[in-house]
C-alpha cells in the first residue's frame, strides 16, 4: 500500500464481539506501520472481512485485497466470545499481516525446512482446513524467488507469519510452536516497509559571531534527503553603529549526507547573529506529501503578494497545506507573514504581506501539502501576542491513536525594530489530544506578534 495510507475496512457479517476483536488486535500493526485504519459500513473497502466459521483463516496479499469488491478479501473463523481472545488475536495479527503485504515466513527464499510432505499433506487435508495437495503446496511449501520479494535480514522462526511446524512434519525433527505475538523482526520489518516521518529539533551554540559569518547546526537521524527545515527561534540584530540599525538580512541553507543534515545560517551585510533553532521534518519515501520553496519579493504595499504553486501530482481532493518562513530581509518595521489561500486539487496561492511602512525583500517560504482527512485536519496555525501572553493550547480536531510526531515553524513575525530580535517557539505536553505552545523572548526585545504553523 502507499505509505501513509488510511485503509478502509468493512465487515461482512459477524458479531459485535468479533468486530471489537478485529479493531483491537489489528491495530497492533499500526504501532509500527505508518498507516491508518478506517472502518466503514458501506461503499468500497480496501479490506473486507468475513467471519464464516467453515472457511478457516485466510487473506489476500497486500493491495490485491482491494481488487474484487464483490467478495471478502479476508476470512476470520474466530469465536463470538472473549473466551478465545488469545487465539483470536494470533489469527487476526497473522491475517492482517498478509493484508499489509507480508508473506508466510516459511515461504521466504532463505527458509530451509526439511519437510516430511506426506505428514503435512495428511494433517492439512483434514478438518478444519480440508486443503487439497495444491493448496498445501501453496500455503506451506511454496517459496518465493528472491527478486520477487522484499525481506528482512534473516529468516525469523518467531514471526507471527510463521506456520507452526510439528516435529513429525520434518525429516530432521525440527519444530516450531504457534507464535502468539509480533516478533522483534516483524515490528522492524513493518516499520521499514511503512516508515513514519521523522521530526527533529536542534539549535546553534549560543555565542556571538561577526557580521557575515556562518552558524552551523548538524542534525543527525534523518532517514532521507527529502527534508524541510523551519525556523523556531532567532537571536539576531543589526549593527547599532550602522546607519541602518533597523535592517536585518537573514537566510538559511541545508543539505543532507546519509543520516546527517547540515543547516547553515547566513547573516549578511550588517547583521549580527547570536543563536538560532530549527525544526526538521523528514518526508519519507512514498508519503503523499508534496513540498517546495518559493521566493516572495514584496513591494511596499499593504496588499498581499500572491504566487501560484502547482502540485507535482494533483490530489483526489484539496489537501492541507502548511507554509512557513525560510529566510528574509527586513527594513524599517519588522513585519512579515506567509499563508496559503484558495487550496485546490492542483495547487494553491502562497501569500505574503507586510504592513506599511514595512518593507521586506528576499522573503522565501517553504510549503508542505498533505492529503486531507475529512473532519480530522493534521495541521494548523497559532498566534502569540501580548493578549494571550504568547502562549496557548492546540486541541486536535480528532484524537490520534498515540502522541503524534510534531513539526512547528515560524509563519508570522511582528517585532520592534529598535530592539534586538529574540524569540523561541516551543511546544510541550504533546498528547494524542493536542499540545501546549509558548513563544519565549528575553532581555529588552519587544515582540508584538509571533505566529507558528504545525
Amino acid at each position: 500500500w502507499p505509505n501513509g495510507s488510511t485503509l478502509k475496512i468493512k465487515f461482512i457479517g459477524g458479531s459485535d464481539v468479533q468486530h471489537q476483536k478485529v479493531k483491537k488486535f489489528a491495530a497492533e500493526w499500526l504501532n509500527y506501520a505508518y498507516l491508518g485504519f478506517a472502518y466503514v459500513t458501506s461503499g468500497d473497502a480496501d479490506i473486507r472481512v468475513a467471519f464464516d466459521p467453515h472457511k478457516g483463516h485466510k487473506s489476500l496479499l497486500g493491495k490485491s485485497s482491494a481488487s474484487d469488491q464483490s467478495t471478502p478479501s479476508m476470512n476470520l473463523a474466530i469465536g463470538s466470545t472473549h473466551a478465545d481472545d488469545a487465539d483470536s488475536r494470533r489469527h487476526i495479527l497473522h491475517e492482517f499481516g498478509h493484508a499489509l503485504g507480508c508473506i508466510h515466513e516459511q515461504s521466504r527464499p532463505d527458509a530451509h525446512i526439511k519437510w516430511n510432505k506426506t505428514a503435512v499433506y495428511k494433517y492439512y487435508g483434514g478438518p478444519p482446513n480440508n486443503w487439497t495437495h495444491p493448496q498445501v503446496d501453496y500455503n506451506v511449501f511454496y517459496q518465493y524467488e528472491k527478486p520477487k520479494v522484499t525481506t528482512s535480514s534473516h529468516w525469523d522462526a518467531k514471526s507471527i507469519m510463521m506456520y507452526p511446524v510439528r516435529k513429525e512434519w520434518t525429516t530432521d525433527g525440527w519444530s516450531c510452536p504457534w507464535n502468539l505475538d509480533l516478533s522483534a523482526e516483524d515490528k522492524s520489518f513493518m516499520a521499514s516497509m511503512y516508515p513514519s516521518p521523522a521530526t527533529l529539533t536542534a539549535e546553534t551554540p549560543s555565542r556571538p559571531i561577526s557580521k557575515g559569518s556562518r552558524q552551523k547546526i548538524v542534525v543527525k537521524g534523518t532517514k532521507t534527503s527529502d527534508v524541510c527545515v523551519g525556523i523556531t527561534g532567532i537571536e539576531t540584530a543589526a549593527d547599532a553603529y550602522n546607519e541602518r540599525p533597523d535592517k536585518i538580512n537573514f537566510t538559511m541553507g541545508y543539505f543532507t549526507e546519509g543520516s546527517k543534515l547540515d543547516v547553515e545560517f547566513y547573516p549578511y551585510q550588517d547583521t549580527y547573529m547570536f543563536n538560532a533553532s530549527v525544526s526538521v521534518i523528514d518526508l519519507v519515501k512514498d508519503l503523499d506529501f508534496h513540498n517546495g520553496i518559493v521566493d516572495l519579493d514584496s513591494p511596499n504595499s499593504k496588499k498581499p503578494t500572491k504566487v501560484w504553486v502547482e502540485f507535482q501530482t494533483p490530489y483526489d481532493e484539496p489537501p492541507e497545506v502548511v507554509t512557513f518562513i525560510d529566510c528574509f530581509q527586513l527594513e524599517h518595521q519588522w513585519v512579515i507573514k506567509v499563508w496559503p489561500e484558495s487550496i485546490s486539487r492542483t495547487g494553491f496561492w502562497l501569500c505574503s504581506q507586510n504592513a506599511d511602512p514595512a518593507n521586506h525583500h528576499g522573503l522565501r517560504a517553504t510549503w508542505i501539502s498533505l492529503p486531507a482527512r475529512r473532519g480530522a485536519p493534521r495541521s494548523g496555525t497559532f498566534t502569540g501576542s501580548p493578549a494571550n501572553g504568547f502562549k496557548g493550547h492546540v486541541e486536535f480536531k480528532r484524537r490520534f491513536r498515540k502522541p503524534p510526531l510534531l513539526f512547528i515553524a515560524l509563519t508570522e513575525l511582528n517585532a520592534d525594530s529598535t530592539k534586538f530580535l529574540r524569540f523561541r517557539i516551543e511546544a510541550s505536553k504533546l498528547t494524542e489530544y493536542g499540545f501546549d505552545w509558548e513563544v519565549k523572548s528575553w532581555w529588552d526585545s519587544v515582540n508584538k506578534v509571533i505566529g507558528g504553523s504545525y
